[in-house]
């Protein structure tokens, strides 16, 4: 649905609605479109983060393999914290 930058000025609530209930807006400003309002989706931590794997399995210049790299005594746990990966592959070597 389109609907001018006035429009959507003057009746915002209205408009709330019809996006909340699934309906997509697009914002134009002298009949030319200028921006779109959609839906929020809100998306499952794991689902995102099984994007970003999946993804970044997809390039070519990242390998993957399992279980633990050659040469390292035991398999690295990386955790969140302030501390880079790269030191706690180091301080594990």
């Amino acid at each position: 649905m389109e609907v001018s930058v006035r429009e959507l000025k003057n009746n915002l609530s209205k408009y709330l609605r019809l996006v909340s209930r699934g309906d997509t807006l697009t914002i134009v400003s002298h009949k030319h479109p200028v921006a779109r309002i959609v839906p929020h989706q809100a998306v499952d931590e794991g689902d995102r983060m099984k994007n970003v794997i999946e993804t970044l399995k997809s390039l070519p210049w990242i390998k993957t393999q399992k279980g633990k790299p050659k040469g390292l005594a035991k398999r690295v746990v990386l955790r969140p914290g302030p501390d880079l990966a790269s030191d706690v592959v180091a301080s594990g070597r």
